[in-house]
């Protein structure tokens, strides 16, 4: 899929994309689930920014479970964690792309009011 956006962004299906990255959950722990969701949608998102907030609301969930509730924490976490290759590498098998962290660096912080939402959003779904 990462192939596919990044040489036609838009041949796949917003659909089709997020069905890739939801069902592409790795065996282990929310911190795991959550570094590998966040290298995949930024790599989408560096290429279809119309797809941030959709994509953000999967990204976001482990995180939510993992306990980082807070919309700055959680992109200085994903800023420190999913853009470090070697940690993501030895932790997880697989590295973020040049152009998601390009994006983690970039556009990520400008969506710290739509992560807000979201969290809370996934709060009152889960937790209530």
């Amino acid at each position: 899929m990462l192939n596919t956006v990044a040489a036609s962004p838009y041949k796949l299906s917003e659909d089709e994309i997020r069905t890739a990255i939801r069902e592409y959950y790795p065996s282990g722990n929310c911190e795991f689930a959550a570094l590998i969701n966040f290298a995949l949608i930024a790599h989408v998102c560096y290429y279809r920014a119309d797809l941030e907030q959709k994509l953000l609301q999967l990204a976001l969930r482990p995180t939510v479970y993992l306990g980082i509730l807070d919309a700055e924490n959680i992109i200085i976490w994903v800023q420190r964690n999913v853009t470090t290759k070697k940690f993501l590498r030895s932790s997880t098998g697989h590295d973020t792309t040049k152009a998601g962290r390009k994006w983690i660096m970039k556009s990520l912080p400008t969506l710290t009011s739509y992560i807000k939402e979201t969290i809370t959003e996934i709060q009152n779904e889960e937790f209530d």
